[in-house]
């Protein structure tokens, strides 16, 4: 797949039109490195079209207004996202590894919660009620910490 079609098909998955992609990008205000200038929208449509092959230099603002990763407009597969992931976790920061960490956490009780979800629309509001006091206290008891 053509990094232009990848590009579109992430603009579809986030439901962004090309025009919003196009201002974004104008926004961050690359400059080519022969002209030093900024590009126009045409061109960012010539991109999105394949019409014109995409400028390296632009790589990084481009995953930037999608907000993935650069080698995601590249190939994105098990293999590449686990590469990646190896390379990363070699060079974790403390404060990285703390958010990973934490996230991680939470992930792992992601069924359990969406299962609980699923299962209170049966439940009367008076233990509705019973059940938001005791986790209010909950996260009140885990602030303090």
């Amino acid at each position: 797949m053509e990094v232009f079609e990848v590009i579109n098909n992430l603009l579809s998955e986030k439901n962004m039109t090309k025009r919003e992609f196009a201002q974004k990008l104008i926004s961050l205000e690359p400059k080519s490195n022969r002209t030093g200038e900024i590009i126009s929208e045409n061109i960012v449509y010539s991109y999105l079209s394949g019409h014109t092959a995409i400028k390296t230099y632009l790589i990084p603002y481009i995953s930037d207004v999608l907000g993935v990763p650069e080698q995601f407009l590249f190939e994105e597969n098990k293999k590449v996202r686990r590469r990646l992931l190896k390379h990363l976790a070699k060079n974790l920061t403390d404060d990285e590894y703390a958010y990973l960490n934490e996230n991680l956490k939470q992930n792992l009780h992601i069924h359990e919660y969406n299962r609980i979800l699923e299962l209170l629309k049966y439940a009367p509001i008076p233990l509705l009620n019973k059940i938001q006091k005791s986790l209010q206290k909950i996260k009140n008891i885990t602030k303090e910490f």
